[in-house]
């Protein structure tokens, strides 16, 4: 029994070495694959994904996610503890279990493990925190469009958003003025 509490610590001192070492790396490289992106081939439903950066992806698109996600991504530091207040009030009250993760989150999890789960949550922690220290916004905002999941198998922010508007740049189109 000693032998393997040996054998798992081992593991986990080198996981948290080399997670910065990898992180530092995906800060300079284009991200080649996720674990949601291994899971989605072998559920069967091929992948869609084609690297797209920052400055082709439209502003449109940008402050789209940044609205809709994550209104605070700016101002904090990886946690929104604003909307995890609110989220934990809304549980107690009888509300049940709604999300409150960030950006960052989303892009820890994406990038480095699996969907769903409490022990996942927990894991996500460390990397949101990396994450935060060694990127600056404009990397995570780049990353999360270029591996969040749009569709099925499709994270793509060229293909999904570039559709809409029959461009080859990762476009939303503006509101339309009534």
């Amino acid at each position: 029994m000693r032998r393997i509490v040996v054998i798992l610590l081992r593991i986990a001192l080198v996981l948290l070495i080399a997670l910065p070492v990898l992180i530092l790396v995906y800060r300079f490289v284009s991200v080649p694959l996720t674990p949601l992106m291994v899971l989605r081939q072998l559920q069967g439903e091929g992948l869609n994904r084609q690297w797209v950066e920052y400055d082709a992806i439209s502003p449109n698109l940008r402050r789209a996610a940044v609205a809709s996600e994550d209104a605070r991504f700016c101002g904090h530091h990886g946690f929104d503890w604003t909307e995890i207040d609110a989220a934990w009030s809304d549980y107690q009250a009888g509300e049940g279990l709604r999300g409150a993760s960030t950006i960052t989150q989303q892009t820890a999890k994406n990038l480095f493990l699996w969907p769903g789960g409490w022990l996942r949550k927990i894991i996500e922690v460390y990397p949101t925190v990396l994450l935060e220290l060694l990127w600056p916004k404009r990397r995570i905002l780049e990353t999360y469009l270029n591996i969040v999941e749009w569709g099925p198998a499709s994270m793509a922010p060229r293909r999904r958003h570039g559709n809409i508007s029959g461009g080859r740049r990762a476009s939303l189109p503006p509101r339309r003025r009534r």
